[in-house]
Parts: C-alpha cells; sequence; structure tokens
C-alpha cells in the first residue's frame, strides 16, 4: 500500500473530526444562558442591543514610551446605534492609578472613529542623565579637539551591562457620557489591559526617522535585528549615534500615524527627515517647528525632501532657494569655518545626488564646488542641520575596531553590546562636530525651578489697600482739620485743636489699620503665573513655559479648564492619593476632572506652542551711535525691562514707539546689574532677581548670538478654575536678533557688547597664554610674565570693515612690572602703550590705518605683554581688572583695504 496515501487519508480524518468537535464545543457554549439565579434567568430568543465600543487601543507614534516625556495612545470608537454618542476612555500606567489621562469623543451614528490623545507615563524616579548615566559630551572648541575628543570616545569600550526596557500595563476604562453608564468591554469587565515598553532604565538621547514604514526597526522586542538596512540615510543616522556613544535603536515615524503635537514629539531629542510625503501634513510641519523651537534637534536631508516643505517649515527665519539637482562622481568637502583638513575628496562609481541650494540664514560649515552642502540655523532653543548631499557621501564602511569594540571571549550580553553600540558604517571623522552639536544639550540660559517659584509666591499674597482709600481717608482727614479749626477758630477755641487733631491722627490711622489687617487675613482666590517665552524671527509660533500657583480658600472640588495651552500638569501634596483625569475635551481644551486642591497655594506647569496674530520681528543694525533695531511682538504694546545679552556681556535697550529700540554704543551693565534704573519697583526687583539666576552659572549656557530679552504682561491662556477669576504675574520673552547689513561706506560704532573676545595665537601659529575666561568674563590672576593675543571679532553684517579709531582701556594691578599694549602689522608687533608697576587705567587711542588692519576672518588683534622689571623674587601677582574697547569705522567698504594674514 502506498505510505503517502495512507498518511494522506489519516490527517484527513484527524481534520473532520477535529472539526466536528469543534463545531460542537462551539454551539453548546454559545448557547448556554448566562449563570444567573433561576428567578432573574428567563428563557428568551432576543439579542442584545447593541451599544458602543472600544475595539482598540494602542501605543501610537512610537514602539516605546521614555518615561516622564508625553506619548500618545491611538483608540478605535465603533458607535453601531441610531444615535450619536459621547464615549469618555480614560487610561492610566499601572501602578499610577491616581493620574489618569483621556479623551471625550462624539461618535456618529452607526459610525467607526479613529483618534488618539496625549499620554503621559509618570514615574517616581527621576531620570538619569543622558548616555546611562554619563554626563554629555561638552561641544570642543574647535574642529581639531572634535575629532581628537570623538576617536577617544570610540576607544573606550561600550557597557558591558544593558538594561532593556521594562514591560509595563496601562489599563483604560470607558464610558458613555450621553446615557452616564459604563460601556462593558470583551473581556467582560470595565476595564482594558495593554502591554507597553516604557524606556525607563536606558534613558538617552532617542532618535525618530521620518519614513514610509519599510525601513529597519532597529531594536525588537525578542532583542533580535531585523535584516541590515541598506539605505545611506538610515545608517548616517544609525552611526551618529554610535559615533556618540549611544545605542543604535530607533523609532520609526510612519506617515499619517505620527502625532501631531510638539508636546508628544519631545518624547525624540533627534528626528531625522530624509523621506518626501510629508509636505501635506500642515498640522505636522508646525509640531515639528515647535518641537525644534524647545530645544530638538532636526536634521534634514534635503536631497531627499521637497524644498518648498523645507522652506514653509523655515518660515522667514532663513531662505532657502532650489537651484537644480544633479549628480556627482567626485565629491570635495571643503571647510568654510575653523579649517581643520582643508579640502577631502572623494571618488564613487555610482555618482551620489547632490542638490544646490542657496541659503541665508544658516551657518555653513561644508561646502562642496562652492555649492552649501551642511548648514546649521540655531531656532529658538534648538537647532536645524541641513545637509545637501547623499548621505552615502557622508558614510563609509566600518569595522568593529572603528567603534572600539573587542570580540567578546563569550556569547551572550557582550555579543548584545557590541551589537548596539556598533554599525556597519561610520562617518567622515571630519564630520565629528555635527555630531555633538545635535545630541548637544541646548545652551540658552535657563531660570531654576526655585527662581520661579519664589517670583509666583511673591505675586500671592494679601491685597494692600488702594490709593484711592487711602486719599479718601486722608483727604477727609485733612477736610475735618481743616473744617474743625476753622469753626474753633471763630468761636474762640483754637487751643481745642492741639486735642482735636491727635484725635483724628488717631482715628485716621485706625481705620487705615483695621482695612490694611482685614485685607491680611483675607487673602483673595488668585492665581499668578510666570512665563519663559521664546521666540524667532520671522515666524508667528513661540514656545512658552509657564510655571504657577493657585490659591484657594476651601477644598471643595472644583472644575479646572485649560483651552490653548495644551496640557497642564498639577503638582499634588505627597499625601494625595485623590484620582485626577486629564480629559481632552474638543480640539484644544482641556478638562481637568477631581481636582480638589488643599487650602492655600498649589503648583502647576505647562509647556505648550502658541500662535501670535503675526510673525515675530526681531532686528538690529548698526549706525555711528551704536544699534538700532525694531522689536515687533504680537500681543506685547510696550516691551518693559528689556537687555540684549550675547556671552557674558548684557546692555540696557531704550524702546520708543513703534517697537523701536536703541543701544548706546557705550553702554554697559555692571557685573550683577541687569536693569539701568538705579531705583526698582517691587516688580522690578523681582525680575532682575529672575534675570539674576537666568545668568548665574556662564559655564553652563552660551548665547551664540546676541538675544534680547524683556518682560511684558502675561501671554495667552491659563488654567481656568471654576470661581477663580484674579490673575497675576509676567511673562519673560526672547529671541535671537537678525542682523541687517548698512548701506555701503556707512560709518558705525560698535558697542563692546556685540565684539566676541577670545584668546588669540600669535603670527606663528603658536597659542599664546590664556588669561581670560571668555565662558565667564573673568580675568586669571597670574605671577610669572605673560603674553596674552585678544582677538576681537568684527561682526559679520560688518563686513568688509575699515577700523578708523579704537580706544583701549585696560584696569589692572601689575607691580614691579612693565606691561605694553601692541598691535600686529602682519608679524610685527607695533608698541601703542606701555606702563611700568600700573596700578589703575592704561589707556591707548589707535588710529594709524597701519596698525588698524582686520584679518580675513573678521579679527582685530591686540598683544598684551608683561614682563618684570624688579623684585623677581618678590613679586605679588597681577591681574586685569576690567578691559573696554570702543571701536569706530566704516561698515560695507565698497572698496576694502588689504586684509592681513591671520
Amino acid at each position: 500500500m502506498d505510505t503517502s496515501w495512507t498518511r494522506l487519508c489519516r490527517r484527513s480524518i484527524v481534520r473532520f473530526v477535529i472539526g466536528l468537535g469543534a463545531v460542537g464545543l462551539a454551539t453548546s457554549t454559545f448557547g448556554q444562558t448566562p449563570d444567573v439565579p433561576p428567578a432573574v434567568a428567563t428563557p428568551s430568543t432576543e439579542t442584545e442591543p447593541a451599544q458602543p465600543e472600544l475595539q482598540s487601543l494602542a501605543v501610537y507614534g512610537m514602539s516605546n514610551y521614555a518615561g516622564n516625556r508625553w506619548g500618545a495612545l491611538k483608540l478605535v470608537l465603533v458607535n453601531p446605534t441610531d444615535e450619536d454618542r459621547v464615549i469618555q476612555v480614560a487610561s492610566y500606567l499601572a501602578d499610577y492609578e491616581t493620574d489618569q489621562f483621556g479623551k471625550r469623543v462624539w461618535v456618529p451614528a452607526r459610525s467607526r472613529i479613529q483618534t488618539w490623545y496625549p499620554f503621559f507615563p509618570r514615574f517616581d524616579r527621576p531620570e538619569e542623565a543622558d548616555g546611562a548615566g554619563a554626563a554629555p559630551p561638552e561641544i570642543p572648541s574647535d574642529d581639531f579637539d572634535a575629532i581628537a575628543a570623538m576617536s577617544e570616545r570610540l576607544k573606550s569600550p561600550p557597557p558591558s551591562q544593558i538594561d532593556f526596557d521594562k514591560r509595563f500595563d496601562i489599563f483604560a476604562w470607558v464610558a458613555d457620557v450621553t446615557t452616564g453608564e459604563a460601556i462593558p468591554l470583551r473581556s467582560g469587565g470595565n476595564e482594558i489591559r495593554r502591554d507597553a515598553s516604557v524606556n525607563q532604565e536606558l534613558p538617552e538621547k532617542r532618535t525618530a526617522v521620518l519614513s514610509p514604514g519599510t525601513r529597519y526597526t532597529g531594536f525588537s522586542r525578542n532583542l533580535s535585528f531585523a535584516v541590515p538596512p541598506i539605505d545611506p540615510p538610515l545608517e548616517a543616522a544609525i552611526s551618529a549615534r554610535v559615533m556618540s556613544r549611544r545605542t543604535k535603536r530607533l523609532q520609526m515615524l510612519v506617515p499619517r500615524s505620527i502625532p501631531t503635537e510638539a508636546e508628544v514629539l519631545g518624547s525624540f531629542d533627534q528626528i531625522v527627515v530624509a523621506d518626501a510625503g510629508f509636505e501635506t501634513d500642515a498640522r505636522l510641519t508646525s509640531a515639528l517647528r515647535s518641537w525644534v523651537a524647545r530645544g530638538g534637534s532636526l536634521w534634514v536631508q534635503a536631497d531627499r525632501v521637497d524644498i518648498a516643505w523645507l522652506q514653509e517649515l523655515l518660515g522667514d527665519a532663513a531662505d532657502v532657494e532650489l537651484v537644480d539637482r544633479t549628480s556627482l562622481e567626485r565629491v570635495t568637502w571643503t571647510k568654510m569655518r575653523q579649517a581643520a583638513s582643508g579640502e577631502t575628496s572623494f571618488d564613487y562609481e555610482d555618482p551620489v545626488g547632490f542638490v544646490r541650494l542657496v541659503m541665508e540664514g544658516p551657518r555653513i560649515d561644508w561646502t562642496i564646488d562652492g555649492w552649501p552642502a551642511v548648514g546649521v540655523l540655531p531656532f529658538g532653543d534648538g537647532k536645524i542641520l541641513i545637509t545637501a548631499i547623499d548621505a552615502r557621501a557622508m558614510i563609509k564602511p566600518a569595522s568593529e575596531s572603528d567603534y572600539g569594540i573587542p570580540p567578546p571571549a563569550v556569547p551572550g550580553t557582550a555579543r548584545l553590546s557590541a551589537d548596539l553600540y556598533s554599525a556597519r558604517y561610520i562617518l567622515h571623522p571630519f564630520l565629528a562636530p555635527l555630531v555633538d552639536e545635535q545630541f548637544a544639550d541646548p545652551t540658552t540660559p535657563r531660570a531654576s525651578s526655585e527662581a520661579l517659584a519664589r517670583y509666583v509666591n511673591e505675586n500671592i499674597g494679601y491685597e494692600i489697600p488702594s490709593r484711592a482709600v487711602v486719599f479718601t481717608i486722608l483727604s477727609g482727614f485733612c477736610l475735618t482739620i481743616a473744617l474743625g479749626g476753622t469753626l474753633l477758630f471763630r468761636a474762640g477755641k483754637a487751643s481745642a485743636m492741639l486735642v482735636l487733631t491727635p484725635v483724628l491722627a488717631l482715628l485716621a490711622t485706625a481705620v487705615l489699620f483695621g482695612i490694611g489687617f482685614g485685607k491680611r487675613g483675607n487673602v483673595p482666590e488668585m492665581t499668578a503665573e510666570v512665563q519663559l517665552v521664546s521666540g524667532v524671527d520671522g515666524v508667528s509660533t513661540v514656545d512658552v513655559r509657564s510655571t504657577g500657583a493657585v490659591y484657594v480658600a476651601s477644598s471643595e472640588p472644583r472644575e479646572v479648564r485649560t483651552t490653548g495651552i495644551g496640557p497642564v500638569r498639577l503638582m499634588r501634596p505627597s499625601s494625595s492619593a485623590e484620582i485626577r483625569r486629564q480629559i481632552w475635551v474638543d480640539g484644544d481644551t482641556i478638562a481637568l476632572e477631581n481636582i480638589a486642591s488643599p487650602i492655600g497655594q498649589s503648583e502647576f506647569v505647562a509647556h505648550r506652542s502658541m500662535q501670535l496674530a503675526g510673525p515675530v520681528v526681531a532686528e538690529g543694525t548698526f549706525d555711528a551711535d551704536g544699534v538700532v533695531g525694531r522689536l515687533v511682538w504680537p500681543g506685547v504694546e510696550t516691551p518693559e525691562d528689556a537687555l540684549v545679552a550675547f556671552e557674558n556681556a548684557r546692555v540696557p535697550v531704550a524702546f520708543s514707539q513703534g517697537g523701536n529700540f536703541r543701544i548706546a554704543a557705550d553702554a554697559r551693565l555692571a557685573p550683577g546689574q541687569f536693569l539701568a534704573e538705579s531705583t526698582l519697583a517691587d516688580e522690578q526687583q523681582r525680575r532682575q532677581q529672575i534675570y539674576r539666576d537666568l545668568f548665574d552659572d556662564p559655564s553652563v549656557w552660551d548665547l551664540m548670538a546676541p538675544t534680547i530679552f524683556f518682560w511684558s504682561g502675561l501671554q495667552g491662556g491659563s488654567p481656568e478654575f471654576d470661581g477663580i477669576d484674579r490673575r497675576s504675574g509676567a511673562a519673560l520673552s526672547r529671541a535671537v536678533l537678525r542682523w541687517n547689513r548698512p548701506a555701503p561706506n556707512t560709518p558705525v560704532r560698535i558697542p563692546q557688547a556685540f565684539l566676541r573676545m577670545r584668546t588669540s595665537a600669535d603670527a606663528t601659529g603658536e597659542r599664546a597664554t590664556s588669561l581670560y575666561a571668555w565662558r565667564t568674563g573673568e580675568w586669571i590672576e597670574n605671577k610669572g610674565d605673560a603674553k596674552v593675543y585678544l582677538r576681537f571679532e568684527i561682526p559679520e553684517s560688518l563686513r568688509p570693515f575699515r577700523p578708523e579709531r579704537i580706544e583701549i582701556g585696560i584696569d589692572l594691578r601689575a607691580e614691579g612690572r612693565r606691561v605694553a599694549l601692541s598691535t600686529l602689522d602682519g608679524e610685527n608687533a607695533i608698541e601703542v602703550a606701555s606702563a611700568e608697576s600700573p596700578r589703575g587705567r592704561l589707556s591707548a587711542v589707535i588710529d594709524d590705518p597701519s596698525r588698524l588692519a582686520v584679518g580675513s576672518d573678521g579679527g582685530w588683534v591686540l598683544v598684551l605683554d608683561v614682563t618684570d622689571i624688579e623684585w623677581p623674587e618678590l613679586r605679588p601677582a597681577w591681574k586685569i581688572d576690567d578691559l573696554t574697547i570702543d571701536i569706530r569705522g566704516t561698515a560695507n567698504v565698497a572698496d576694502p583695504v588689504p586684509a592681513t594674514a591671520d
């Protein structure tokens, strides 16, 4: 007998028997009456009435969450009934039931709706530092240092112990708001559970790639990897992560499945755009713009996107025009700033794509054949990297040794570590500075939460009697004395005024004291808030960070709503255990349910993007008296207590009508001073405290361009607490100034605050003594001889620039030494002033054209030479206390003088 035929018959019989059993089991199961008491269970052939249903609930737009950052949940609701319904879904993370987030959705009759809402996976454990507990790398001062730092970093082995994402359950409750009834779920209860991955134990910088959905996923749940990727854009993104000693794990953002809110995109630190197809999603474009302004790093591979979309994203902050698209067989990289490697060329058998662009606004770091290849645009707190060459020209094949990963002795965690911290390709070493800059934290000044809370607390308190009340009482006091004195004088009893006047004074004092005491004991319910607002010139969207507090006189539950201000986090006391829900109601309106704040103050924080009535305008230019400019901030009529900060210098700003302002050429604010007025009101003192905290530690922030700061009233809405109408506070706004070039041959005078001062090299290129810490603006005390080369950089908008007069003043203490000031004429130093044992001010006026030459890089060099003249064994330390410089000249010269060698 045919063995194969026998096996086939047996399999057919077995399948037939199994099928009959399954049908019988299904029939007996679904035909049973529910298990209910006999008095209730009655035979019936009627089916249960149709009712709304939560068909699915899933993590939206990302494969896992980042702890203590906003994420998103997607839900699908079905309404099979003949009536419209309003369904509310509330979800929370396991073990964190007290904080729930959800959405109220209107579902038409006989319809199915898919939507999403923000979800905040809160953890009590704060996030760790970037890079698995290591501090993020500091951006080196030049390309040589950046390449060396990257090479050194790749020599160190990656972490051998890896903590993978934990799994957490997400629970959800569903209710029909229309009928007021809970909606049973398929599980038989009113609670649904979903499994979600939360990136809690490896809090590193997170990268997302806008992808059509067919690319490498980077990391999967079972710790296995997909087929190695083959497209260069993704390889470049992976290589950038691994070169900075971060894992290769990426998140894919797929079209029509991306949360279009900046709060949710805030889950990522870097987003790479390397595909077209997103141009039609205006909400996503707006969300990306807001996300960058909040501190995100966006990498746009311009050869892969529609340039019209890129221009829409940038707004008026920069101009990018497409000339043409071409391909190159030979790619020659040319460095534009701090030349580290001159020109580097590569040949390709298969030509690489290149898009020729004209860029105005971004800082151009590299060019190819004279066209911009790499540009960086600071944008609010974030930055946008624009690359015009195919990513294939940016990478090369890598070996394990390139990433400093030794072969593992045994398989297991070591092998997995090698996979996570290595890549098939590596970026060219000369692009190392771009990697560090992309993953660097925002360097703009930030006020501490303690300083902001102190400002808010000082705005909540008892109400001082108004001037009208005080004026009325004092006027009544004076009129009574005048009237009484007149009557007593006519009656011949003028001496009675000696008794009447003190009595009336005591009476008026008692009335004022009583009113004040009553006000002090009756603190009104109110909210107070301070906002930190960041804008970008030419963009109508601003970023608003709010810190506030609400004072309540009763602990009764009240409704809280927010409209247009995004999610709000209302802090709760540590002993509080009530369930709070944050429900998205309609569009941008959010309802906070079950809020019963204790009597007293409760803090809240919010972070949102706000659309202004028009674009922000923050521009300036130089003239013969300093700087003139214009600030237009829709919604703000008169900026107050303004200043411009650049590196460690600050200058006051005087405003006139129409937002026009002027900065005098000799304007300066002393260390620790932030407002020009000598006498400050209470509110100004509070504002100066915020400024002082903002600029307290210059070593942790860096203003790479002059930035204007100003105060105004609160901008936009605030949380609306039921029964509380009183609101106080102020907003501190800032924007980087855009500089307009003066007309050709314009006389200008440059305020010192706008001159970048650095320690330079001598004529031979050797590093000279460095006694100036530019980050803090402090001079370092020294005990020996020193030769200091100080380089003052002329603002780029004034070049080519011809100095005509420079005044130098140095306050120093250098007993027993000779101090000389010199300028450079080629390699020769020409002395312009000197003094022996100076203790005070050493000045020099330079107006000889041969001593005023500016280098091709816009730098003018001053040499400070300090030598011993007596008592070398007893000489005290010497130190520069202050340096002032006043430069006058002609900007945009039509016939520039020959530049000196740098």
